[in-house]
């Protein structure tokens, strides 16, 4: 079997994700707040306004926590690894968990040797990673080699 070659492309953190994710926050905030104010005793005629006010705050406060950091994944064709602007490589598993085609959403899981055992999602464009884009999908959709040998299914049957 072939194994996927190696390569490197960087995530777009900023751009349309920071809004797709801002929006998302915001609206998740409003809807939440109209329900519940809907359920309440008695509607009073602040909720709407409210509700879209304090959706907007929602909105602001996750651009300001938002992390707009690129990195970088790798691939060096045994394993995946993940290399943030100012820190330290780590490897790990990449799972691909949306594909529109010129845009993917990946989802690394690092190791568990390493400190942080939180997943990291990384959206990628074709537009920022134009000439490995190939290659890159490649990687990700390709069969990854076993480690170990393949086990039975079943135990065979023992002689009563």
């Amino acid at each position: 079997m072939r194994v996927a070659p190696p390569v490197q492309a960087p995530s777009c953190a900023a751009g349309p994700w920071r809004t797709v994710q801002q929006t998302l926050y915001a609206v998740s905030t409003t809807v939440a707040l109209l329900w519940a104010g809907g359920h309440g005793p008695a509607a009073t005629p602040w909720l709407v306004p409210g509700a879209l006010g304090l959706g907007l705050v929602a909105g602001v406060l996750a651009g300001r926590c938002l992390s707009s950091a690129t990195f970088q994944l790798i691939w060096d064709g045994a394993t995946w690894s993940v290399q943030p602007p100012h820190g330290e490589r780590c490897t790990g598993q990449a799972e691909l968990m949306l594909d529109l085609g010129p845009w993917m959403l990946l989802r690394f899981v690092p190791d568990s040797a390493t400190a942080s055992r939180r997943a990291l999602w990384l959206p990628l464009r074709h537009a920022d990673a134009a000439q490995v884009w190939r290659a890159l999908r490649v990687a990700l959709l390709a069969p990854r080699a076993q480690s170990r040998a393949a086990q039975p299914l079943a135990e065979p049957r023992r002689a009563a």
